[in-house]
């Protein structure tokens, strides 16, 4: 849910191949009847960070890879923005992407594999306007904004919120705070990624918890319908891998 860094300007894949000791899967795999499966995340929070190695690594990493060796399935694991994965996904080029919030959206009933941990979603305002974020005046008057594809976008745009179009790019999010071009954010904790040139504006921030949700994998709705048994086998793999 957070923005692009300098190492997404290309895709960076990790290939496994993960062959488990069941006969007939293992087989399958072994002898590439099944594809990779084709997973992406944006690189940045706890759950799946792109290291200036080039790796990426998170406990939702972890999971993916136990699950994927449970299930004997090979996978390819990149990073991409939020909004570039919605299109990835449109055009039947992405399997998998995580993380994603699980909020009970009806849409996603089928496509979920989780939860692979918790997530806290919080306003970013700045401490000098002292905006009241739970009243009627914030929801009916604040410019507010979030991360293009993610849940916090949905959220702002169904909720009658005055939204303003946002940006993958994390330090210009803040800038657009600190500048008054919007008066609020409204996102996981992304302060942890911004450029050194940034940092200096966190202490002008204020943070308030905005809600907790459970995070998932999320399967592209013409993977799963190609692979209608793939969401149960995988959570069962991950309910084993979570043990």
């Amino acid at each position: 849910m957070l923005g692009q860094n300098p190492f997404k300007l290309g895709l960076v894949f990790l290939s496994f191949l993960l062959v488990c000791t069941s006969g007939a899967k293992a087989t399958d795999v072994v002898q590439g009847t099944l594809p990779p499966v084709r997973v992406y995340t944006h690189g940045e929070g706890k759950f799946g960070r792109l290291m200036p190695d080039g790796q990426i690594k998170g406990p939702g990493v972890d999971l993916l890879a136990c699950s994927m060796q449970w299930m004997g399935r090979a996978y390819e694991l990149g990073t991409v923005s939020m909004s570039r994965s919605l299109r990835l996904e449109e055009d039947d080029l992405q399997d998998i992407w995580f993380p994603t919030y699980d909020a009970g959206d009806p849409a996603l009933e089928g496509l979920l594999v989780g939860p692979i941990g918790y997530m806290d979603i919080y306003w970013f305002t700045l401490k000098n306007r002292a905006l009241d974020v739970a009243s009627d005046a914030f929801r009916q008057t604040a410019r507010v904004t979030a991360f293009p594809g993610s849940r916090p976008e949905r959220l702002l745009r169904s909720r009658g919120f005055q939204w303003q179009e946002g940006t993958d790019d994390e330090n210009r999010l803040l800038l657009w705070l600190a500048e008054g071009r919007v008066d609020a954010v409204l996102a996981a904790d992304f302060t942890e990624t911004l450029k050194p040139g940034a940092q200096y504006l966190v202490s002008q921030l204020e943070r308030t918890l905005y809600h907790q949700y459970p995070m998932a994998f999320q399967l592209a709705p013409k993977f799963q319908a190609r692979n209608p048994a793939f969401q149960a086998d995988m959570q069962a793999a991950l309910d084993a891998c979570r043990q």
